[in-house]
Formats: structure tokens, C-alpha cells, sequence
């Protein structure tokens, strides 16, 4: 298991410094950057909901909605079946950035992570990447979570 976790905040180390470094969002705390691409994978959604895809505690993600809808990232407005709660989306240039830099296919930012293997260990790496996103999204989409 440690082997897992250190390769994790490898990865979060090299998302923080190579993929987000010079951008606005570089910033935030990386907690953040979760609940902001959730909130641009389903938008119109509330804290209670994020909270509960993520299995984050309500309090940090409140805390990172707060910082991100104040930095201008996120929008919220009243959901009109329940007037206490407020749905979140994002804001057109965070869903633009997303979009565009964070959905990007990851190999050209990855092969330098990955300097060293050769070419046939970095296809094997980046293959073992796409099954583990295939695996996490087809969980969460048949959980509902």
C-alpha cells in the first residue's frame, strides 16, 4: 500500500508543478482542483452531492466551494426546488480551462515525467493510467456517485 501512495502524491506533485504551474488555479490547494472538476464534470450540483461522489468530508468541500466560487472559478444559484440549497457550476472560463488543459490527453505532459523507461514502458504506464480511469468512472457512474 505505500508503494501506492507514494506514486499518488508523485502524480499530485506533478499535476501541481507541470500541468497547473502559471495558471490562476496553481494556487489553490489541491483539494480544491477535485472539487472544481467535479463541480465541471456535473454541474448544477451541490455541496452535499460533491461531498458524497468524492467521500469528502461536507466541511472541506464547503470550505473549497467557498474559496473557489470567491476567486471567481464557480457559480452558484438557487435551487429552485429547495430554496435553502445552491447549485454549483462552473464558471465559463474555469469550464474552458478544464476543458481545454486538464482533458487534454495527458502523454505529452507525462512523457517527461516519465523520461528514463523506454518507449514501450511509457505506453504500458500510460495504458495502466487509462484502465484505472476506466475503472474509477464506470464505479462512480454505476454507483451513482
Amino acid at each position: 500500500m505505500s508503494d501506492v501512495y507514494y506514486v499518488a502524491r508523485k502524480l499530485r506533485a506533478w499535476v501541481e508543478t507541470d500541468v497547473l504551474n502559471g495558471t490562476s488555479a496553481a494556487k489553490l490547494p489541491f483539494y480544491h482542483y477535485i472539487v472544481l472538476r467535479d463541480i465541471v464534470e456535473s454541474p448544477n450540483t451541490t455541496v452535499q452531492e460533491i461531498s458524497r461522489r468524492l467521500s469528502m468530508a461536507q466541511s472541506m468541500v464547503s470550505k473549497a466551494v467557498a474559496e473557489l466560487h470567491r476567486q471567481g472559478f464557480v457559480t452558484s444559484s438557487p435551487d429552485r426546488r429547495d430554496s435553502r440549497r445552491r447549485l454549483l457550476s462552473p464558471a465559463t472560463t474555469v469550464h474552458e480551462f478544464v476543458t481545454s488543459r486538464l482533458s487534454k490527453p495527458v502523454e505529452g505532459d507525462l512523457y517527461g515525467l516519465l523520461k528514463g523507461l523506454t518507449p514501450q514502458e511509457q505506453r504500458e504506464v500510460l495504458h495502466a493510467l487509462e484502465i484505472l480511469h476506466s475503472i474509477f468512472k464506470d464505479r462512480e457512474d454505476t454507483s451513482g456517485e
